[in-house]
C-alpha cells in the first residue's frame, strides 16, 4: 500500500513538472463601451450616460487546461445626467464617473468550454 502511494505521488510530480514548462502567454488590448441607466428609490428621474473602458488583458496558460487571466481597465463616463422639472423650473444635473479595476481570474478550459472565476478590486 505504501509503495503504491509513493509510486502514484512520484507519477503525479513527474506529470506536473513535465507540463509546467508548457506555458502560453498572450497580451492584448481591451476596449469596451456601455450605456448606463440608474434609478434609485427616493430619487426622482433617471440618470443615464455612455461610458468607455480601455485597458489591457494578460492570459497565461500553465498547461492545456489551467491558467490565469488578468485585466487592467480604466473606465470613464462623462455627462452622466438627469433633468428634473418642478414648479415650471427645469434643473439639469450632470456628473462624471471614473475608476480603475484590476481583475485576476482563475481559468479552466475543458474541451471547447471556457470557465473563469473572478476576484475584483476597484480603485476609486
Amino acid at each position: 500500500m505504501k509503495s503504491t502511494l509513493k509510486l502514484l505521488l512520484i507519477a503525479l510530480i513527474v506529470s506536473v513538472a513535465g507540463s509546467a514548462n508548457a506555458q502560453r502567454v498572450l497580451l492584448g488590448p481591451k476596449l469596451a463601451g456601455n450605456f448606463n441607466i440608474y434609478n434609485q428609490k427616493g430619487l426622482t428621474g433617471t440618470y443615464n450616460g455612455l461610458g468607455l473602458s480601455v485597458g489591457g488583458q494578460l492570459d497565461v496558460l500553465f498547461n492545456k487546461s489551467v491558467g490565469i487571466l488578468g485585466n487592467l481597465t480604466v473606465f470613464d463616463m462623462k455627462n452622466f445626467s438627469n433633468s428634473q422639472t418642478a414648479n415650471q423650473v427645469t434643473t439639469d444635473q450632470s456628473y462624471s464617473l471614473s475608476y480603475a479595476t484590476i481583475d485576476a481570474m482563475f481559468q479552466a478550459n475543458f474541451s471547447n468550454y471556457y470557465i473563469a472565476a473572478d476576484h475584483h478590486w476597484e480603485l476609486n
